[in-house]
């Protein structure tokens, strides 16, 4: 299993590291994996992972589970964006020639 970590220094506000790494040692924990590959993980963040892993605080064996959950939830807000800038780029074309935005949206 791959698991984007992302970047532990942006400044993210709410979705920055101090606030997501919990879900992330949920995820871990709760999966099946043999194996994490981690993407965008700073030594920092894989060093927090390791300590929970090995406190037995996270359990491998659990963390499939929660990562096809989160595969669906991705999959219904990648739609949803999807969708929102379909939507988004028919009224700035709408715009630019000059037709009013239906009011009604």
């Amino acid at each position: 299993m791959t698991f984007n970590i992302r970047y532990g220094r942006a400044n993210d506000g709410e979705n920055s590291w101090e606030y997501r790494k919990n879900l992330v040692f949920d995820v871990i924990r709760d999966s099946e994996c043999d194996f994490i590959g981690m993407q965008e993980a700073m030594v920092f963040q894989i060093e927090e992972i390791l300590e929970q892993i090995e406190n037995g605080e996270l359990d491998v064996d659990q963390l499939a589970e929660k990562v096809k959950q989160a595969s669906v939830l991705l999959k219904i807000c990648r739609g949803k964006l999807f969708d929102t800038e379909k939507e988004i780029e028919r009224i700035l074309k709408e715009m630019d020639n000059g037709v009013a935005p239906d009011e009604n949206l």
